[in-house]
Parts: structure tokens; sequence; C-alpha cells
């Protein structure tokens, strides 16, 4: 079983490789797409330097890539820090293929915007398949979002880095809209995912989402966002409109939710003070009602039941 396994694994392509020759190929396809931009019908003319001038082009581009560790990068978490460094790739490839093909023919024959116009093609050639491929893999393509209606529909109230960390990467959750008190982000879209307005616009949201295919079960704080009266504030419209409320979890408690589904952490005391708790002494608390009956009043909501539970 082992022998017929290793067998397998050098079948296995690495997927390095296919990046490699995926590249070489838009750096090929580019080099005649934008000689012929330039040319047009006049492009049969470069044919004393075409093949040599493709062949050293995908060389360059790939021994750059190469060195940019490009091919260390994984296509499923493409991201903006990789557009810049893929813009830097095809930056240095195109000045190093200038003095390169100078000293083969002098560039005789080759206009020089020919380079220009090769920049934004192979950018694009290069590029638009890793992001394509990321936006399928994490099927935010208006047609591939099939899957949403079984998700639990939420609002989530903050933008902040847990926000942002949560819109990329959960996989459990529609989220409908985002609530932020920054009125300059009201009418944007991040990750997909309309601002739909300020707190005081909440009531307004929820009445109109209510009984839709879209009406939220679940409202989302961001932490450390909110403070504790207007925590107070939320959970008195989630009752209102019978949603429940939760929050995402801190730093420390996001190590426990990598690569798993990401769980929501229940509101606390702390939430709703918008401090750190204030611990009493435990033999000061016993001398204070021991032996005694005590009626605690509120006992159903969020700061009763936390303390009749201690």
């Amino acid at each position: 079983m082992k022998k017929t396994i290793r067998k397998f694994k050098k079948f296995v392509i690495n997927r390095a490789y296919i990046a490699i020759l995926h590249d070489a190929a838009m750096a090929a396809i580019s080099f005649f797409l934008s000689l012929y931009l330039r040319l047009g019908s006049d492009f049969s003319e470069a044919r004393n330097f075409l093949v040599p001038g493709a062949t050293i082009f995908t060389l360059v581009c790939v021994a750059v890539f190469a060195f940019f560790r490009l091919y260390r990068i994984s296509w499923r978490y493409a991201s903006s820090a990789d557009l810049i460094t893929l813009t830097k790739a095809v930056t240095v490839a195109i000045l190093l293929f200038l003095p390169m093909m100078f000293l083969t023919n002098r560039l005789e024959g080759m206009p020089r915007s020919m380079l220009a116009i090769n920049w934004f093609v192979l950018l694009a050639l290069v590029g638009a398949p890793r992001f394509l491929y990321r936006a399928i893999r994490e099927k935010n393509l208006g047609f591939l979002r099939a899957g949403d209606e079984k998700k639990i529909p939420v609002l989530l109230i903050g933008i902040n880095q847990y926000s942002e960390f949560f819109l990329r990467e959960n996989a459990s959750y529609f989220v409908i809209g985002i609530i932020d008190e920054d009125r300059r982000k009201i009418g944007n879209v991040i990750h997909n995912v309309p601002v739909l307005g300020n707190l005081r616009a909440l009531p307004r949201i929820l009445k109109k989402l209510h009984g839709g295919l879209k009406s939220p079960r679940k409202i989302i704080i961001a932490p450390d966002y909110l403070s504790g009266l207007a925590v107070k504030y939320v959970l008195k419209i989630c009752d209102r409109h019978g949603c429940t409320m939760a929050r995402l979890p801190r730093i420390s408690e996001f190590t426990d939710n990598i690569g798993h589904k990401i769980e929501m952490q229940p509101i606390v005391v702390e939430d709703l003070l918008g401090r750190t708790q204030t611990v009493q002494g435990g033999e000061a608390m016993r001398r204070l009602i021991e032996g005694k009956t005590i009626l605690l009043t509120g006992a159903g909501g969020s700061i009763g039941s936390e303390l009749t539970r201690q």
C-alpha cells in the first residue's frame, strides 16, 4: 500500500509547476498580443524579431517571477499585497527585457511603445486568473452564491480588524449588511457587503428587512466597538424584532477558530459595562448576603441573569 502511495505521489503535479507554465504561456501571449495591438495590420513586419523576442521575454518573466517568489504565493489567498508584488515583478521583467533585446538585435523594427502596452497586458493576463481563482473558491461571484440561502442571515455592527477577518473567512453566515457609526462609510461596499447605515437607523433597517428572504436572525457586533450603553440599546432593539445578539471573538479567542468554523461569543457583563468587570472580594460579599433572602429584579435580562449565576 505504501509503495502504491509513493508511486502515486510521483505523478502528482506540483502546483508551483502549474503556475510556472501558466505564467510562461501568459508572457508569450502578452508579447504577441501587445505587438498586434501596436502594429495592427502591419504585424507581419515584426517577423524578424517575433520568435526570438517572445522567447527572451518569456524566459525573463519566468526568472523574474521566480525571484519575486510568485510561485510560493497561494492563489487561494491572493490579496492586494500580492497584486503589488506582481506589479513590481512585471515592471522589472519589462525593464530587464529591454536591454537584453537591445543586445540581441539593437531593437531593430520593434516599436518602443509596445513595451508600455505589454506592461498592462501582462499584468492583466497574469493577475486576473489568480484573483478569479480566489473568487471562485470563495464563491464571491454573483452567479456563484447559490449556497447563501443555507447560511444564517446576520447584520454586522462595526468595521474593524475583527469584522474584516470575519467577512473574509466566515462560511456559516450570510452577512446582509453592516452598521457603522462613520457616516463616510455609509453606502460603501466591503467584501461585497453594503454599509447600510448607523445605529440610529438600525430599527428602520430591521423593519425594512423583516419578513423578507434577507430578514436577519442574528445581530453580530465587533469586539471593542460599542460602548456599554450602545450594547444595551442594540439588545433592546433585538428583543423588539426577535433577533438574537452575539459578538465576534477577540484576538485571544481567534486562535481556536483559525481554519475552523468561527464561533460567535455571547454578550457578557464586560460588553454591557464597557469596561473590565470589577471583582468584589469574596469574603465581603459573603458577609453581605449570608443568611439573608435576596430579591433580584430583572433576573431575566443579561445583567440580572449574570448576577444570579454568580
